[in-house]
């Protein structure tokens, strides 16, 4: 249960952040550093995502 719903966050912030790159081109300087803030907070959560995901998995494998 936990891991699909790591999974299904996952999808949603890859798609977020797919979309705050084809949105780059903010003409607002304040914008444009929120968007940035933004796009960074989506990669640091996909990378503990893959981390938890990572961490599932090997529990599943030794058997926990």
């Amino acid at each position: 249960m936990e891991k699909e719903n790591l999974l299904r966050s996952k999808r949603i912030y890859e798609k977020r952040l797919s979309e705050e790159l084809q949105l780059k081109t903010i003409s607002n300087t304040r914008g444009h550093h929120y968007s940035a803030n933004y796009r960074e907070w989506l990669h640091k959560e996909i990378k503990a995502i893959d981390k938890k995901l990572k961490e599932i998995e090997g529990d599943m494998i030794d058997g926990y």
